[in-house]
Formats: structure tokens, sequence, C-alpha cells
């Protein structure tokens, strides 16, 4: 594996392999935070598989990789009311999503994510009123999502919890 930060060979065997991993820890990640009735062992188990595939990411991918893959990590965290690690890692979303914007590399609705998971994590440490401030920023944003699929994922994900009493 590369260093953290520096490209494999494109289209390498190894970087279509470590894109097949983390694409998988991705998706095991969802699959654990689609379920209500994790056990303790899957609740590691699905932290886990968020950090292999922000690691993975950190390897072969850009900014915007790194701001998914935190934002990634974050939502898990928040699900597990983990707020001083979720905030850290709001932070390197927003970090990275801000160095991906510059680079033309981030849509729309990651600046929306971001407002999004700030949102949560602050409603998650008890401050409402900052919270209810980038709910609303979260909201705006996902107004101004072009892509309707896009858009529609994102209006569902704002629906979902957990919002920690900040919404209904």
């Amino acid at each position: 594996m590369a260093p953290l930060g520096h490209s494999l060979v494109l289209g390498s065997p190894v970087e279509i392999e470590t894109k097949k991993l983390a694409a998988q820890a991705n998706k095991k990640t969802w699959e654990f935070l689609a379920r209500n009735d994790r056990t303790a062992e899957e609740d590691l188990a699905m932290v886990t598989q968020a950090y292999a595939s922000l690691a993975l990411w950190e390897n072969i991918g850009n900014d915007l990789h790194r701001a998914r893959g935190h934002w990634l990590v974050a939502r898990v965290l928040i699900v597990l009311a983990e707020s001083i690690l979720a905030a850290g890692h709001v932070d390197l979303c927003e970090k990275f999503t801000t160095l991906a914007g510059s680079a033309g590399l981030a849509k729309d609705f990651d600046y929306a994510y971001v407002a999004e998971a700030r949102a949560r994590v602050l409603a998650l440490g008890g401050e409402r009123e900052k919270a209810l401030e980038q709910l609303r920023k979260a909201e705006t944003l996902g107004l101004a999502i072009a892509d309707p699929e896009e858009k529609a994922i994102f209006d569902g994900d704002l629906l979902s919890g957990p919002w920690y009493r900040l919404r209904g």
C-alpha cells in the first residue's frame, strides 16, 4: 500500500482491489446503520467497517473521498452517541469538503451533508441553538441540490434519525 495521501498507480491491480475493499466496507457499514437491533459486537464491527473504508480510501482517493469517509465515520459515531469523536470527524469532513470544492470535486450535496452532520453532532452534545442553525443550513443547502436523485437521498437522510430531541 502507498503511504497515506499518496495514490497508487491508477488502474493497477492493487488500486482496483483497494477500491473494491473500500466499497465493500462502506456497504457493510450502511447495512449495519440500517439496523436498529445491532448487538454491541455488531456496533463495534460497524465502527471497524467505517474506519476501514476511510483508511482504504485514504490510500487511493482524493480529498472528496476523504471528506465522505470522515462523514461516514462521523455518522456511525453519532448513531452510537460518541459526540467527541464524531465532532472531530465532522471537522475533518468539512476540511476535506472545502479542499475538494477548491479542486472542483465536491458536489452540492457534499456541503449539505457537512451541515447535516454538524447539526447532528451539536444536537448530540446538547447545543440545541447551534444545532438548529446548522439544521436550517442543511435544509437550505438541500433545497439547492440539483440532481433529483441525489436530492431525494439527502432528503431521506435528513428525515432519518438520530436527532437527539432536535427534531420530532
